[in-house]
């Protein structure tokens, strides 16, 4: 509690001194306009020592930072990482059966991981798929982002209706729907023959 030092119009970090307002156990108390246009009531020892370098915004900046690793925990590209990670990890998701059931396992170490594979998906008809092997894992080399009518082609059956042939294909999908039904049937194996 020494001398008293004039601090009007000095620069300490965000914030510069404005006016003195008081004083508080023995120190000067100055009114301070922060860069981010908050007002800050700061007594000169936390200014001069560097305790006080805003109104409070840095703190606030510095703690978004830490907690955020990559900033796009709404973005479709999470949600389809998530949803990936939790059918190949989580028994109790309702399609445990057909990924993490089966053997399927979920490879990438980090969601920084998957989307430097990916990148950001094309638009909302698009989602992701394992291929060129389905049945592989989801790992660096076998994902892709993919359209229904791109990932009903990548089925371990293939269940394909006329209306899907005649979408994939326009006006030939009736014609290899004709084929493919001629060719079952001459088979017999619509009537459970083998």
């Amino acid at each position: 509690m020494g001398n008293f030092i004039d601090l009007k119009d000095r620069r300490f970090g965000r914030l510069v001194v404005k006016k003195r307002i008081g004083s508080k156990r023995g120190y000067a108390v100055w009114s301070c306009e922060c860069d981010c246009g908050g007002i800050a009531e700061v007594m000169s020892v936390n200014l001069i020592r560097g305790n006080s370098q805003s109104c409070g915004c840095l703190n606030r900046e510095r703690s978004q930072q830490a907690n955020t690793t990559h900033g796009m925990c709404e973005a479709p590209e999470y949600k389809a990482y998530q949803g990936a990670k939790h059918r190949c990890n989580n028994s109790n998701d309702s399609h445990w059966n057909d990924y993490g059931g089966r053997g399927i396992k979920f490879l990438f170490n980090s969601f920084e991981q998957f989307y430097a594979e990916l990148g950001s998906r094309p638009s909302p008809e698009y989602s992701v798929d394992r291929y060129p092997n389905n049945d592989g894992n989801y790992e660096p080399g076998n994902v892709r982002w993919a359209t229904a009518k791109e990932q009903i082609l990548n089925r371990r059956v293939l269940l394909v209706s006329q209306e899907i042939l005649c979408e994939i294909f326009g006006e030939d999908g009736d014609r290899i729907w004709k084929i493919l039904r001629e060719g079952i049937l001459g088979r017999g194996i619509a009537n459970g023959q083998n």
